[in-house]
C-alpha cells in the first residue's frame, strides 16, 4: 500500500531541470531543410523495420537530401532511426555495425528482448543455439540474425563462441547459482606457495545492473560456461598458471577481484584494467568507487583503502598494520600490481628469483609494458595524439652531436638537426618487435620535447635487459636501436637545463606538460618524416582491446582483437 498522506516532493523542480536539459541539446530548436521532412516522413511510414545501409542511402537521395550523413546523425540523436555509423561504445574508429539502419527502434528492443526473455535459453545456462535463433528469429532473414548478434556482442548483452552448434552466451541468462566446477576450481589454487593479489570495489550506491556481467563478456576468451554465472566468473590466463576470481555482492554492494599463481601481478592487471573500464560505461560511476585492498588476515579485516595507502608513501610511512588483526603490512607490498608505487616491490622480487625461470620474466615484461600504455590512455584519446608510443632511437654519432651540456643548449637554440634513426614497435603486450626504421634529422629541440616519453620507455627496457640478460630486448634485430636509445636516457637529463632559457625566449615547460607526455610531438615528427603513412606507420594500425587497452599493432597481433 503505498501512503499518500504526504506529496511528492520536489517533482515540479525536477520537471524543470528535465526541460532545461532538453532545450540545451545542440539539435533542439534548429530548422530542418524541407527534404530532411519529407525524408523523414517516408522513414515513419516505411513497411520495413530496417533497411541494409546503401537502400537508406538511396532512400534519402529519392528524398531530395542533400546531407546524408548529417541527416541521419540527427535521426539517431532523437531516437527516430538506430544507426551505428561507428562502435557505439568501445572503439569509435571501427565501423563495425554500419551495414544496418535501423527504421523503427521498438522493433529493435523488441527483438532483443526475444532473446532475454526466452524460457529455452533460460534452460540452456544462458546457451543461445542455433535452433534457439531460428525459433526466436524466425520471421527474419539470416543476415539481420548475424546483425543481431553482432549488436548484442558490441553491447556485452552476449558473446559469441567457436563452438557448434552453440551461437553465443546470454551473459544476463547465465545461473544465478555458482556451478559446483567453478568452486572446485577457485578452491583447488588455493596453495601455500602461491601468492595472491586482489581488489575490492566498494560502491556508495546499488551495484548498476549490468556488473559483472558486462566484464564477463568483454574477458569471455578467458572463462568457460561451466566457470561462470549471473555474478561471477572464474578465470584463467592463456597459460592457465593463474587463476582468477570475480564476483559481486549485491547485499554489501561489493564487487572482489582476486588472482592467484606464481606471479599473478600481470594477470591481474590485465582483469582490472576490464573492469575499470566496464565503470566508465556508466557516467561518474568510477568516481564513487572505493577502491580497496584486502588483508590477507581474516574476512573480516577491513582492508586498505588505496587512497590511504599513497597517503601514507606521502609521508614516507612504509608498514600499517590491520585494525582487525593487527598484521603488520608492507606498504608496497600491498601495492604490488595494483598500483605504480608497488612496481619497485615487484622488481626486487624478480631479482631475487632464478633467472632459468623465464615464465616469470616473460609475465613481469608483459605486465610492465602494459602498464607503460596505461600513462598514455588519455593522450590517445586526443586526435592530435594517435601515434604508436613505443620507439628506440639510434642517434649517430652521439658523443659528438651532445658532448657536454653547454654545447646541448646551444644546439638545441639553434634548432641543429641531429640525424638518427627511429624505430617503431608492435605494441602487442609481451612481443615487442620493429617493424620499420625511418631516417630523420629532428631538430635538438623536439628531442628535449621527446624526453619524457623516452624516460617512460626507459623502466621498462631496464627491466628487460636485467631479466632476460641473454636475449634480444623487444625483438631481433632491435639491438642497434637499444644501445642507441640507452645513450639518448643517459644524456636525457640535459634537456631539463635548457627549460629557463627556453622560458625567456617563450617556450613555456609547463605548457608543454601540460598537453600530456608528449606524444603529439611524436606524432608531429612521424607525419613530416613519413606523411603518406599518417595513421598506419610501419603498417600499425590503431587498435582497442577487449580490456579497454589501446595498442598499435602489427596486422599479424591485429588480427588475434578483431577475432575476439
Amino acid at each position: 500500500m503505498v501512503d499518500t498522506a504526504d506529496p511528492p516532493r520536489g517533482v515540479d523542480q525536477l520537471r524543470s531541470a528535465i526541460l532545461d536539459l532538453a532545450l540545451g541539446l545542440d539539435h533542439v530548436g534548429q530548422r530542418r531543410p524541407a527534404s530532411w521532412a519529407k525524408a523523414s516522413e517516408i522513414i515513419r511510414t516505411h513497411p520495413d523495420p530496417y533497411l541494409e545501409t546503401p537502400k537508406f542511402l538511396q532512400l534519402l537521395e529519392r528524398a531530395g537530401v542533400p546531407n546524408p550523413a548529417d541527416y541521419a546523425e540527427q535521426l539517431n540523436m532523437v531516437g527516430e532511426i538506430t544507426f551505428f555509423p561507428r562502435n557505439p561504445i568501445y572503439n569509435p574508429s571501427q565501423p563495425e555495425l554500419e551495414d544496418v539502419v535501423i527504421l523503427k527502434p521498438d522493433w529493435l528492443l523488441q527483438k532483443i528482448s526475444l532473446v532475454l526473455e526466452s524460457e529455452q535459453v533460460k534452460n540452456a545456462r544462458g546457451s543461445f543455439n542455433s535452433e534457439h535463433q531460428r525459433q526466436v528469429w524466425k520471421d527474419l532473414s539470416r543476415g539481420i540474425q548475424e546483425y543481431l548478434l553482432r549488436l548484442m556482442e558490441h553491447f556485452d548483452l552476449a558473446y559469441r563462441t567457436e563452438t557448434h552448434p552453440v551461437r553465443g552466451i546470454v551473459v544476463e541468462l547465465c545461473p544465478e547459482d555458482r556451478p559446483a566446477r567453478a568452486l572446485e576450481e577457485w578452491e583447488a589454487s588455493q596453495q601455500e606457495q602461491v601468492q595472491f593479489t586482489g581488489l575490492e570495489f566498494r560502491f556508495e550506491t546499488t551495484i548498476p545492473p549490468g556488473l559483472p556481467t558486462w566484464f564477463i563478456a568483454r574477458c569471455h576468451r578467458l572463462t568457460a560456461p561451466d566457470y561462470h554465472w549471473r555474478r561471477g566468473a572464474v578465470l584463467h590466463d592463456r597459460d592457465r598458471r593463474h587463476v582468477a576470481l570475480i564476483r559481486s555482492d549485491l547485499d554489501s554492494r561489493k564487487v572482489f577481484l582476486t588472482v592467484r599463481g606464481p606471479l599473478p601481478y600481470n594477470f591481474f592487471a590485465l582483469l582490472r584494467d576490464c573492469f575499470e573500464g566496464t565503470l566508465e560505461r556508466f557516467a561518474g560511476l568510477a568516481r564513487r568507487v572505493d577502491r580497496v585492498i584486502p588483508c590477507n588476515g581474516t574476512p573480516k579485516c577491513p582492508g586498505f583503502r588505496i587512497e590511504a595507502l599513497e597517503a601514507m608513501l606521502q609521508r614516507r610511512i612504509t608498514e600499517i598494520p590491520c585494525q582487525q588483526c593487527l598484521t603488520r603490512h608492507s606498504i608496497a607490498q600491498l601495492l604490488m600490481g595494483v598500483h605504480p608505487y608497488g612496481d619497485q616491490e615487484i622488481m626486487k622480487q624478480l631479482h631475487a628469483i632464478d633467472h632459468k625461470l623465464d615464465a616469470h620474466h616473460e609475465e613481469t615484461i608483459e605486465y610492465l609494458q602494459r602498464e607503460f600504455f596505461r600513462l598514455f590512455k588519455r593522450d590517445q584519446s586526443l586526435a592530435e595524439s594517435h601515434c604508436p608510443p613505443v620507439f628506440t632511437l639510434e642517434v649517430e654519432r652521439l658523443p659528438d652531436i651532445l658532448p657536454t651540456i653547454l654545447e646541448g643548449m646551444w644546439r638545441d637554440l639553434s634548432e641543429t638537426p641531429l640525424p638518427m634513426n627511429l624505430t617503431l614497435y608492435c605494441n602487442q603486450p609481451g612481443e615487442w618487435h620493429p617493424v620499420k626504421t625511418y631516417r630523420i634529422q629532428p631538430p635538438a629541440k623536439l628531442l628535449a620535447r621527446l624526453a619524457p616519453v623516452a624516460r617512460k620507455l626507459a623502466p621498462v627496457i631496464s627491466a628487460a635487459k636485467e631479466l632476460i640478460p641473454s636475449a634480444e630486448l623487444i625483438g631481433r634485430g632491435s639491438r642497434a636501436g637499444l644501445e642507441g636509445m640507452k645513450e639518448f636516457l643517459k644524456q636525457a637529463d640535459w634537456t631539463d637545463k635548457v627549460s629557463p632559457i627556453l622560458e625567456r625566449l617563450g617556450e613555456h615547460p609547463e605548457a608543454i606538460e601540460a598537453g600530456g607526455l608528449g606524444l603529439h610531438y611524436l606524432r608531429d615528427l612521424l607525419t613530416q618524416t613519413a606523411p603518406e603513412e599518417v595513421g598506419c606507420w610501419g603498417g600499425l594500425l590503431k587498435t582497442v582491446t577487449p580490456q579497454f587497452h589501446v595498442l598499435w599493432l602489427c596486422e599479424e597481433h591485429r588480427v588475434g582483437y578483431l577475432l575476439r
